[in-house]
């Protein structure tokens, strides 16, 4: 399975990455993985550098809890 880290440390821009290996969910490679998850996200948390791809998101997501209302036409 394909993981993707999403860190939003600024209102329109999100850094990710991705655990290279995936995730695996028996034996031994399931704890490589989740050691390999808990690192990366503690090198993130003591340090100041971001992951190292970057999304600039629309002016839309600034308020992800904002009622929204689509109109979807069956034409």
């Amino acid at each position: 399975m394909q993981v993707i880290i999403l860190w939003r440390r600024e209102k329109l821009k999100v850094s990710f990455d991705y655990l290279e290996t995936g995730w695996f969910s028996a034996g031994a490679e399931l704890e490589q993985s989740r050691q390999r998850l808990i690192h990366v996200i503690d090198s993130r948390l003591h340090s100041a550098d971001t992951l190292p791809f970057v999304v600039q998101l629309p002016q839309e997501f600034i308020d992800e809890h904002a009622k929204v209302c689509y109109t979807h036409s069956l034409d």
